[in-house]
């Protein structure tokens, strides 16, 4: 549930633990973003790398799907995981301004913050190499099943 209020106090409109298998639920599920709120450069790097997270479980569930042939629940799957990608379009937008700004000569509460805000940084790079290399992972397992499709046809 905290995950959950994270997400709607951010302006994010669901957590990861709602989308754990069981869950129930589909894109008509009210998965776009809240109304645009100014939130701070922190905020925002908080909030990527919540998204990052949530994104990180649906390529891990997406990989899942694939390794065991669910094709119609992968279709689903990709619809909600579509727009998430979109709202991380949208957060990326917020942070685009705070990105001309270099990190030294931006204005930090304290030097604390500044470490925690880096590190997230440093967890979002991390985060988003491990969802492209299930996406890689996902596209040989579907390429392998689509061979072994044609050639049990072709028998």
């Amino acid at each position: 549930m905290q995950r959950r209020q994270f997400f709607l106090r951010s302006g994010l409109a669901l957590g990861a633990a709602a989308l754990l298998p069981g869950a129930g639920l589909t894109a008509s599920d009210g998965l776009s973003p809240a109304p645009a709120i100014e939130m701070t450069f922190s905020e925002l790097i908080q909030n990527k790398e919540e998204l990052l997270k949530t994104l990180l479980l649906i390529s891990q569930r997406q990989l899942e799907l694939v390794e065991k042939g669910k094709m119609d629940m992968l279709i689903q799957h990709l619809g909600l995981r579509q727009q998430l990608w979109n709202t991380f379009e949208l957060l990326e937008q917020q942070l685009a301004p705070h990105k001309k700004i270099p990190s030294k000569n931006r204005v930090w509460q304290s030097a604390e913050e500044r470490l925690m805000i880096e590190a997230a940084l440093n967890r979002c790079e991390e985060l988003l190499k491990k969802i492209l290399e299930n996406d890689q992972l996902c596209l040989t397992k579907t390429a392998e099943q689509k061979e072994e499709a044609e050639k049990a046809l072709e028998k």
